[in-house]
């Protein structure tokens, strides 16, 4: 059965997304960056053709809070490391081969932000 055009709008959007701006953005997703999962946009488009825009809804805003959370987690620590000197987490993240740079943002300040007020994915 083929997409409905709202399903195959949305992937075509977010394709762009990841092909021309994601790569620009200058960080990158935060619940890929601690979880090491797939990225927001990654998931948020396999949610849109599993289930369709609408149903797919719920899903999106719950992963859109776990980026939130993992991104308030991510600057815990770093504000843990350097308060600490070279704390466990850096120590780990070098272990890991990552720099500070490869952690994870969410545009969002807010933490009742939605998808549409900011770009987490």
């Amino acid at each position: 059965m083929p997409a409905s055009p709202g399903v195959a709008l949305a992937s075509v959007a977010i394709s762009g997304y990841q092909r021309y701006i994601s790569p620009y953005k200058g960080f990158r997703c935060a619940h890929r960056a601690l979880h090491g999962e797939l990225t927001c946009s990654e998931a948020v488009k396999g949610l849109i053709q599993a289930h369709g825009v609408v149903a797919a809804w719920p899903h999106v805003r719950e992963r859109f809070a776990q980026c939130r959370a993992a991104s308030l987690e991510l600057r815990s620590l770093a504000m843990a490391d350097a308060s600490d000197g070279e704390g466990a987490a850096e120590s780990d993240n070098k272990k890991k081969g990552k720099k500070d740079s490869d952690w994870g943002d969410c545009d969002c300040g807010d933490a009742d932000c939605l998808p549409g007020d900011c770009d987490p994915f």
